[in-house]
């Protein structure tokens, strides 16, 4: 359904959630626990999901080059393999069949999708803000595409109160999620629109709604961190840490379409530390900050996870905290 320009008034708006491509990519087109926890709010409560041609178009794009990059690091890695003797043969998804798989997930999430058509409005004030240097643009970083994404935004917001999900810091006033939209965007929704921002899905999910009780939270947060704390492990002593300790842990549970599965958010807080490279033997100590989702089955008492995923993992020594992007909008691996 494409999205036309006429104001709707604000007490008859409909929510329109609409998550960058960075969110899109990172939950694997929303197909990870908080993806399906998101349709169902959208399913339940009459919601939309925003869904600009340009920010479609890049959706195709990063998922076929996430696709190549893989299966060819997959296929090196096979390709070493078979000079010890290792024969078995292995299949990678062609182009083809990621591009079928993208529009497939497309479909599944059609009854939701509000589309906003690239219109020429939207291109002359894309180009205008990239002129300008304003928000998310500024005097060395262009950002015609995001520009786009906005003006679609703003499109939406004639009809829709719009939730835009976005970990782009370019949409933020000195680049501080805390802070808000900057001052020339919030020029942009002065009057009757109706536009908040949200750095992730997690956070507008819990904003959105009533979160649900995690049963036998202790036991469910000691089953995350084991099943997570070997990949922790792997990508701290790739950066010079060794994990120490489990610090805490804090859970998120949202209501899926199923009835005994919760789809659970998770922030987990490990204690490491690395050896400095002076006469001492100094050791400094890192907190590793991880977020990622699981489902939780829970059925006859018993309690059963799926599909652990880790979205990112932040080392913060109290200096300058590092953000490693476990899959980024472009499909590689980035801190």
């Amino acid at each position: 359904m494409s999205s036309q320009r006429y104001n709707v008034p604000m007490e008859f708006r409909q929510i329109c959630i609409l998550p960058d491509a960075n969110v899109w990519i990172k939950t694997g087109l929303l197909s990870d626990s908080l993806g399906f926890a998101l349709a169902y709010y959208c399913g339940s409560m009459g919601v939309r999901l925003g869904l600009p041609e340009v920010l479609e178009r890049e959706i195709h794009r990063n998922a076929l080059r996430l696709g190549r990059e893989s299966s060819g690091r997959i296929r090196d890695s096979y390709r070493r393999l078979r000079l010890f003797g290792f024969a078995t043969p292995i299949n990678t998804p062609s182009d083809a069949e990621i591009e079928q798989h993208v529009a497939g997930r497309l479909a599944e999430l059609e009854p939701y999708i509000e589309r906003v058509p690239f219109t020429l409005e939207h291109a002359r004030g894309a180009l205008d803000r990239v002129l300008d240097q304003s928000p998310p643009n500024s005097a060395n970083n262009q950002q015609f595409k995001d520009s786009a994404i906005w003006e679609a935004a703003l499109t939406l917001c004639t009809r829709f109160a719009v939730r835009l999900v976005t970990a782009d810091k370019a949409f933020y006033a000195n680049q501080i999620y805390a802070q808000g939209l900057p001052d020339r965007l919030l020029a942009d929704i002065s009057g009757d629109f109706d536009l908040v921002t949200y750095s992730d899905l997690e956070t507008l999910l819990v904003a959105v709604q009533e979160t649900s009780t995690v049963p036998n939270y202790g036991e469910v947060a000691r089953r995350i961190t084991a099943t997570i704390q070997p990949d922790v492990e792997t990508v701290s002593e790739e950066r010079g840490l060794t994990i120490r300790s489990t610090l805490d842990t804090r859970l998120n549970a949202l209501p899926t379409a199923e009835v005994n599965v919760l789809a659970v958010g998770f922030h987990a807080r490990f204690l490491a530390s690395e050896v400095v490279g002076d006469p001492t033997g100094e050791n400094r100590s890192t907190d590793v900050i991880v977020k990622g989702s699981c489902s939780l089955l829970v059925r006859e008492g018993e309690l059963e996870l799926r599909e652990v995923r880790l979205s990112e993992i932040t080392l913060d020594d109290g200096l300058v905290p590092q953000t490693i992007l476990l899959i980024s909008p472009s499909g590689e691996e980035t801190t």
